[in-house]
């Protein structure tokens, strides 16, 4: 597969659980198209990663709304977000609520 180096360029991207397997190839594709890469998990990714590594610890509510606001604080804001960190049984994300609009939010 060809990649365009700059078909995602202007995209702001945050992808949870990205030390690793899925998250990890998720975010080196994402910066390889160009996008503005955070990574949020507990543990830091690979240092060859071009990307933000924000640590992030998403079982509660406050983990969640901490990264929210040093994401948007980190990048000026979210246009994508990759929810790929694995969820603690029985339990939903914090911003897995839909508004009126129909959109996920922080909360």
């Amino acid at each position: 597969m060809t990649i365009d180096h700059e078909e995602l360029t202007g995209l702001r991207v945050l992808v949870t659980g990205a030390s690793r397997g899925l998250g990890l190839a998720t975010a080196r594709r994402f910066a390889a198209g160009g996008a503005t890469v955070l990574t949020a998990s507990r543990t830091a990714p690979p240092d060859e990663l071009a990307a933000t590594f924000i640590p992030a610890d998403l079982r509660s509510a406050e983990g969640a709304a901490e990264l929210g606001r040093r994401a948007v604080e980190s990048a000026g804001g979210i246009d994508v977000l990759v929810d790929n960190a694995g969820p603690s049984p029985g339990r939903r994300r914090p911003w897995s609520v839909p508004t009126r609009h129909g959109w996920p939010t922080w909360r």
